[in-house]
């Protein structure tokens, strides 16, 4: 029986010289491959396949098969900002290659699709904030298990991005970081999305937060170190 399937878009392979594989992550069925047929012949339907959309496919889904025949793709809402502003754009080229490299769940996880998708609307709607992806993966990084908590005592001053808690070693590894990163680091934990604004971060405080969260999702996740590259081109979009 054709359904409609809601999901939001992570990457997509070529399949032939007209159609394509597609990787989605849906609200009834976690991770999903899809084969769409003669779509790059169909530029609206290849027009959705973008970083940060939400889609609506039809389909006559089968659990046991691997791949599933699309028979429509569009979206659930066009977007108003992310394909528009380039800012947003190299955002959301970024964020959607973290969740195509950390969703592996082959089953519904409504909790996660319901962030991912309210985080995607918030982000399409509002006006354009630099600090938006940091809020977003450590928001993220709830659903994943590895969220940290506040410090229990004034003395855990270090973030130790192995142990993922607020430490005062005896010994200073690579893996903790300084105290003045801790405490920008220590300000993302709880954060809002309408509260981001609060959030004052220079560029070069924002890239190092960033290449730290990079780490702490590597480690946390045991993926191979520098697996997510396209946060590099962030850097030429933030400035002082």
């Amino acid at each position: 029986m054709r359904q409609s399937i809601k999901g939001i878009y992570l990457k997509h392979f070529p399949y032939s010289e007209t159609s394509a594989i597609i990787k989605v992550f849906t609200q009834e069925y976690g991770l999903q491959s899809f084969i769409a047929k003669g779509i790059k012949k169909k530029k609206g339907a290849a027009a959705a396949l973008q970083p940060f959309h939400l889609l609506e496919i039809e389909c006559s889904y089968n659990p046991n098969k691997s791949l599933n025949y699309v028979g429509l793709i569009k979206l659930q809402k066009p977007p108003i900002s992310i394909t528009r502003d380039v800012r947003k754009s190299m955002v959301a080229i970024f964020l959607t290659e973290v969740l195509y490299k950390c969703i592996k769940e082959e089953e519904a996880n409504l909790e996660l699709y319901d962030y991912i998708s309210t985080a995607i609307s918030i982000f399409d709607e509002s006006e354009f904030n630099a600090n938006f992806h940091l809020v977003f993966l450590m928001g993220l990084s709830r659903y994943f298990g590895f969220q940290p908590s506040q410090p229990e005592k004034p003395s855990q001053k270090y973030f130790s991005l192995k142990e993922g808690v607020f430490e005062f070693p005896n010994d200073i590894f690579d893996y903790h970081l300084s105290v003045e990163l801790s405490e920008l680091f220590k300000k993302l934990i709880g954060m809002k999305f309408d509260a981001v604004s609060e959030l004052k971060y220079s560029n070069t405080e924002r890239k190092e937060l960033l290449d730290s969260m990079i780490k702490y999702y590597e480690m946390q996740l045991g993926m191979k170190k520098d697996v997510i590259t396209s946060h590099k081109i962030l850097e030429t979009i933030f400035e002082d």
